[in-house]
């Protein structure tokens, strides 16, 4: 069977999201425990690619020969608006001290003494 790579260049531009939940944060020896409480289903972001920019382009292009551009207009907002599943109920992850930065730290214990 033929294989191939495929590389792209893909951009995250900034963007704010608003995500409605419940988590439980506690503190572990050398991080924090964090379980999913509710979680939507998904999260969207928008994000820029530029094979995905070709390729909705070769669609619409190719749809000129086709009836209609729906199906393009839906694998445009489908590559530059994915969808990424998150945790169910119950779902615990680990946030090691060593990937957070002295003032994300702080403000996570900081969080917890006022809430806690």
């Amino acid at each position: 069977m033929p294989s191939g790579r495929l590389e792209d260049e893909v951009t995250i531009p900034d963007q704010t999201r608003r995500l409605e939940g419940r988590l439980r944060l506690e503190r572990a020896e050398d991080g924090f425990a964090v379980t999913a409480l509710e979680l939507p289903e998904y999260l969207e972001i928008e994000v820029e690619s530029r094979l995905a920019g070709r390729l909705v382009k070769l669609c619409r292009n190719l749809t000129l020969f086709l009836a209609g551009r729906s199906s393009c207009d839906e694998l445009d907002t489908k590559l530059s608006h994915p969808r990424f599943r998150l945790p169910p109920p119950g779902d615990e992850s680990f946030l090691p001290d060593s990937e957070l930065t002295e003032e994300e730290r702080e403000l996570l214990i900081a969080y917890l003494e006022q809430n806690g």
